[in-house]
């Protein structure tokens, strides 16, 4: 006779929904609960309860399931000196093993990608979440042939039926912008860092916009490329400043390393911070608390960001979802001393 579930989650002694997370393969319960209630429901003979992806779990008890956290780089020139990116490691890992995955990182480069998916294959990870800052559109098909759920952190294409969870570059130019708005600006120009990211010319267009929503026309005027890294900002702004260029009374920048650069030139010119010039940066990044005076910027809430990839993933792995999301987190205004009220 074929007992029923009430039944049989009396026989092992757990409840009703315990017994459902398990036969179902949803996540709420550990791994230890989960092991020991498929081992019980085999050595009972019941496992006929359990679906197709529980029965998958079972083929894979005793063995350690892999998230793969892959990191792509075209050039380098940003993720190789991103401070920003070890902040994130801890949420990644943390969710992960929240729902019984072990997180492994993995770097993957443009000039070496058919080797590096190759290791990836042969690693057999469930998923992959991609750290796709440098990626561009044509890079997708290479890691859509690894034929596993995957989700993009930082980007997203359109075009692509891919899960994605990136910054709301919108929100956060808007709040940098309307910041500046209030403390009487009416020239706002942005620095750019010459790097082919879409998160950057993301936050461009966006700012652009905002301007224009403020009544403030003359950003294209106060618009200039002066380079990345700190260095190389700092080099590109003081070419700037000798040449004479126009300046505004206030700039936004890619993010906080471009604007940190820009303030080393303008100390060094002897342009008083935020008197005669004030700044405002974009991610947060512990650069912004070294500058002089401490850099205002744009927040980023680096716990959700990448654990958010995470939760996507698992709902692919769960079988919870097979719709394209794109999940944009917020940003929040941090004021510090580089702004300054003009009248």
């Amino acid at each position: 006779m074929t007992l029923k579930a009430k039944e049989i989650a009396e026989i092992l002694g757990i409840s009703q929904a315990t017994l459902s997370l398990v036969v179902n393969n949803k996540p709420g319960i550990s791994e230890k609960t989960r092991n020991r209630v498929i081992q019980e429901l085999r050595d009972g003979g019941y496992d006929y309860l359990l679906s197709d992806q529980a029965r998958k779990g079972v083929e894979l008890a005793g063995e350690v399931r892999s998230i793969g956290f892959i990191i792509y780089t075209v050039s380098g020139d940003l993720l190789g000196h991103n401070s920003f990116f070890p902040f994130i490691m801890e949420g990644l890992e943390n969710r992960a093993r929240k729902y019984g995955y072990n997180i492994c990182f993995i770097t993957v480069r443009k000039e070496n990608i058919q080797d590096d998916l190759r290791n990836i294959r042969e690693a057999g990870y469930c998923g992959c979440a991609i750290f796709a800052t440098e990626m561009h559109e044509d890079d997708i098909a290479h890691f859509m042939k690894l034929e596993i759920p995957l989700v993009l952190l930082d980007n997203c294409f359109n075009t692509h039926s891919l899960n994605a969870v990136k910054i709301n570059n919108q929100q956060g130019t808007h709040l940098a912008v309307q910041n500046l708005v209030k403390h009487g600006h009416k020239k706002i120009g942005y620095l750019r860092s010459g790097l082919d990211i879409n998160s950057f010319e993301e936050r461009y267009r966006s700012a652009i916009h905002a301007m224009h929503s403020f009544g403030i026309e003359m950003a294209d005027q106060y618009t200039y490329t002066i380079g990345y890294r700190i260095e190389a900002a700092a080099e590109g702004m003081k070419k700037l400043l000798e040449n004479g260029v126009d300046l505004p009374t206030a700039f936004l920048a890619d993010n906080d390393v471009v604007a940190a650069g820009a303030m080393l030139a303008c100390h060094g010119a002897g342009i008083r911070i935020p008197e005669e010039l004030s700044f405002i940066g974009f991610d947060d990044r512990p650069e912004c608390i070294l500058c002089s005076p401490q850099l205002s910027t744009i927040r980023i809430s680096r716990q959700y960001f990448g654990a958010e990839a995470i939760e996507v993933l698992i709902r692919m792995l769960n079988g919870e979802t097979n719709i394209q999301m794109k999940i944009e987190i917020g940003t929040e205004l941090v004021e510090r001393g580089s702004v300054h009220f003009v009248t």
